[in-house]
């Protein structure tokens, strides 16, 4: 029991970059104008401005750091901050889709046959998945065997799951390694990551909701969440969760009205795309 409990973690792990997409209301608008966007040269401002605008909820901002960590202009390439990126641009009404950004990218790049495939492998789609992997040994990424890694998962073979992931973390993926430390470790392992991916807080945070009520868990959650804002990852549940723990600590007394926490709180909620159902 515990080794799938492991496994079904794991591979959520893997699956997290083509999981969190929602479905928000002007999204032809906003996908339309996309790969317009991610062609533009998006290097005249410095990276610390679109941060600081990001900071404000801009999804626009969001959207050009996706493209300057996709491309290793004014920050390290980084697959997993490019994603990340792309997922708070469609939290903040930058994007219709995250995966959108991955879409617009050349037909071979690594990044958007990783996306596409993953979306395969949740879609039960894997052999699909495998034709993607294949295109990326013959460019001897490895993606290829991570996608791999995590078809061999989601077919119950752990051994095999285990070997792959192994060999695409030796190749310095970090998805790969953070799967390999779910399995050795349990879900604890998550917080050695979640600094190379800061979402990952948001999730800590709602862990604290499923034990026993108590002051100290919600104080704990919130710590969390602050941490993924301070790192421009705060999510939409994090966001309004946090702006209702500050004003509750507002109404009691225990933080001042004027607190700028609450207004920077207030001012991302007010930026956050609308969302329609699927």
């Amino acid at each position: 029991m515990r080794t799938n409990y492991l496994l079904t973690f794991a591979t959520m792990i893997i699956l997290l970059c083509s999981g969190c997409s929602e479905t928000y209301l002007e999204a032809d608008h906003c996908s339309n104008k996309l790969a317009a966007i991610v062609r533009q040269t998006c290097w005249s401002d410095s990276v610390t401005h679109y941060r600081s605008l990001a900071r404000q909820g801009d999804g626009q901002a969001y959207l050009r750091l996706a493209q300057c960590y996709h491309e290793g202009k004014g920050v390290e390439k980084d697959f997993v901050m490019t994603w990340q990126m792309a997922q708070m641009a469609e939290q903040y009404g930058g994007i219709a889709h995250g995966k959108d950004f991955f879409k617009a990218l050349p037909d071979d790049a690594p990044d958007r046959l990783l996306m596409e495939a993953m979306d395969d492998i949740g879609s039960l789609q894997r052999e699909k998945a495998l034709l993607a992997a294949d295109r990326l040994a013959a460019q001897a990424h490895p993606y290829a065997d991570l996608i791999k890694g995590a078809v061999a998962m989601e077919e119950d073979r752990p051994e095999e799951a285990t070997a792959l992931l192994r060999s695409a973390a030796s190749q310095g993926c970090l998805l790969a390694a953070m799967a390999v430390s779910v399995l050795s470790e349990g879900k604890d392992a998550l917080y050695d990551y979640a600094e190379q991916l800061p979402l990952l807080y948001c999730e800590l945070a709602r862990q604290c909701f499923k034990s026993d009520f108590s002051p100290a868990e919600d104080d704990l959650a919130a710590a969390y969440y602050l941490m993924a804002d301070e790192r421009l990852c705060l999510d939409r549940i994090g966001v309004r969760w946090l702006l209702d723990y500050y004003e509750h600590q507002a109404a009691n007394g225990q933080l001042a009205a004027n607190d700028p926490r609450l207004e920077h709180l207030r001012l991302l909620r007010q930026h956050l795309a609308p969302r329609t159902r699927k």
